[in-house]
């Protein structure tokens, strides 16, 4: 199971202000068609309540939406929408019982932090938008062995817009 962890940042390295600021009001356009693409492309999204709950609770169309929580009794039930409390290991082993084979995860920062630790992230995609957040959440959120990556292409989505791509060595 290939796990493609799809994020974008502001250029100090923040994926938002807090946990209520959602990418859709900061990233650019060409951003958000690279993410609709490939999310679309993969099929089945991971995701954790705060970014779920930033982006208002909307189910994303034509794509498995799966929202990592510690509280499902917390939401409404909704087609197109699972939530899973379990650890990241488990919901990887799951997804690959059921035959998946690739899944986009799309953070926040604690999500992104499990499945790193777990070893479990195997390439990143990664936006640089043009803006600086000064204070705000990282990509992960704590300190960890040194994670190699392999730069496997750059493009620019826009004229001031980057888009990197790692393979995450383990």
């Amino acid at each position: 199971m290939e796990v493609i962890l799809l994020m974008v940042q502001s250029v100090d390295g923040k994926i938002a202000k807090n946990s209520k600021h959602n990418s859709i009001s900061w990233s650019s356009k060409e951003d958000t068609k690279h993410f609709v693409k490939l999310t679309k492309e993969i099929g089945t999204i991971i995701m954790g309540s705060n970014t779920f709950e930033s982006y208002g609770q909307k189910v994303l169309p034509g794509r498995r939406n799966i929202i990592m929580t510690s509280h499902p009794e917390r939401y409404e039930k909704k087609e197109g929408v699972e939530f899973f409390s379990g650890t990241a290991t488990k919901l990887v082993q799951d997804l690959a019982e059921e035959g998946v084979d690739r899944v986009i995860l799309a953070g926040g920062t604690s999500i992104n932090t499990a499945f790193l630790e777990a070893r479990l992230i195997n390439e990143i995609y990664l936006t640089i938008e043009p803006i600086i957040f000064g204070d705000g959440m990282a990509l992960f959120n704590k300190e960890m062995d040194n994670i190699n990556l392999k730069l496997l292409s750059t493009s620019k989505l826009n004229q001031n817009t980057l888009l990197l791509h790692y393979k995450v060595i383990h």
